[in-house]
């Protein structure tokens, strides 16, 4: 729970270059992002465009995340290895274990 309240400044700081993506996707019209917007969208007297904002968003997600997922793996995949080698990780897998039975 500590950690999904952490990201949440890294969530709401992605939201508008995921907006700006699908909507660049769809060619539509670019969301104005105000204090006015915002609160209307808090006291549920938003409009249709947020709707449509939402799913640019959703949109812009949905294509960067491959990318940001094959970044993410690349960066940590030597971190783990060189954890495994350092704290004295096992090798083997479970399937390949020899277990004893009396």
């Amino acid at each position: 729970m500590l950690a999904n309240v952490l990201a949440i400044p890294l969530q709401m700081s992605l939201i508008v270059p995921f907006l700006r993506v699908g909507g660049s996707v769809l060619g539509a019209s670019l969301f104005a992002l105000t204090k006015d917007t915002l609160w209307q969208a808090l006291t549920g007297k938003s409009s249709g465009e947020l709707v449509f904002a939402i799913g640019h968003a959703i949109l812009g997600w949905l294509m960067s995340s491959p990318f940001l997922f094959m970044m993410l793996y690349a960066l940590l995949l030597p971190l783990t290895l060189g954890a495994q080698k350092r704290f004295g990780g096992r090798d083997q897998l479970p399937s390949q274990a020899r277990v004893a039975l009396d």
